[in-house]
């Protein structure tokens, strides 16, 4: 558990209540990759042998939601999670546009926190992103225990990779540690790079060098580009049709732009197997306006040669 200004203030909250006199609610929010998993973890996890504590991320809540619809189950499900003592459920932004299961979380929750139980919740993102929950729901959360956790700053990042190093047994130098804080934007993205940087330079027959460090930096950015992520199709959309990145997430609708728009959410569905809740989110559209587009996409590839040809440079730049 690493621990510095970034996420002390919610440590020192966490640490300091006792199990006799928890909060009826606790928020975790902040950036992806900086560690709110497994802050939750490391202060609530020594619980889990107990009964009545159930941690579970939202999807796999859905999921089984799901399932027990379809199954006539939903009673036994409800058994499980609204006899609760303390439920603790993970990404909850995962949950955005699944109404059905906001709904049976909800009354969930209330069941929990009517039999003095507890709700921890984990949020990636900042406050304005819990819109999704509705009124009651965010209202219920904020009235909680509600913790921030924050980005890393460049020194707090530095100062993990120094104590991660030395865990690991890991030798490497200085410089080449203050190079790969300055490209990694979470801690997250620190343990990977350093994987990744270990590989290269066992294949190389390399030392962990500064000099070393940039020549991996160079295969990684050619690595990256390739990746079929949202941005990087995105780049390749606009790249293609001269539209913005900008014109592209916004309200314009000119056939230029809604074209673009269509090549984009067909490629971004098709590439990087985003969900149509997700190609929404980036591109700031309803869920209906995303499946009308990927459609419309469909029937373009078919009777449209400029889009069927665009799509077909984009989809070989990421699929070899």
């Amino acid at each position: 558990m690493f621990v510095d200004r970034f996420n002390q203030l919610a440590f020192d909250l966490l640490g300091n209540y006792k199990h006799s006199r928890k909060p009826n609610t606790v928020l975790v929010y902040g950036p992806e990759g900086v560690g709110k998993t497994t802050l939750i973890k490391h202060f609530f996890f020594q619980e889990r042998t107990l009964e009545g504590f159930i941690y579970i991320d939202a999807l796999a809540f859905s999921k089984q939601y799901i399932y027990s619809l379809q199954n006539n189950s939903l009673n036994l499900f409800r058994k499980k999670y609204r006899n609760a003592d303390t439920l603790i459920i993970d990404h909850i932004e995962n949950l955005t546009g699944k109404e059905k299961t906001l709904e049976e979380l909800l009354n969930t929750v209330k069941d929990v926190l009517q039999k003095d139980g507890q709700i921890i919740v984990v949020l990636k993102g900042d406050l304005a992103k819990l819109e999704f929950l509705g009124t009651k729901f965010s209202s219920l959360l904020l009235s909680g225990l509600v913790l921030p956790v924050k980005a890393l700053n460049q020194a707090e990042t530095l100062r993990f990779i120094e104590i991660y190093l030395i865990e690991k047994h890991i030798i490497m130098e200085r410089e080449a540690q203050i190079a790969l804080a300055g490209y990694a934007p979470n801690l997250r993205a620190v343990v990977r790079l350093i994987s990744h940087f270990l590989a290269f330079a066992e294949d190389s027959g390399n030392a962990l060098t500064l000099e070393c460090f940039k020549h991996f930096w160079d295969k990684e950015n050619l690595r990256n580009s390739l990746t079929p992520t949202s941005e990087n199709i995105l780049s390749a959309v606009t790249s293609l049709t001269g539209v913005s990145a900008e014109y592209i997430k916004g309200n314009k609708r000119t056939k230029k732009i809604l074209e673009a728009r269509q090549l984009a959410v067909y490629a971004l569905r098709t590439l990087s197997l985003l969900t149509y809740s997700e190609i929404g989110r980036y591109i700031n559209r309803e869920h209906g306006s995303i499946i009308q587009a990927f459609k419309q996409g469909e029937r373009n590839v078919i009777d449209c040669k400029e889009f069927r040809e665009q799509y077909q440079i984009i989809k070989e730049r990421f699929v070899k």
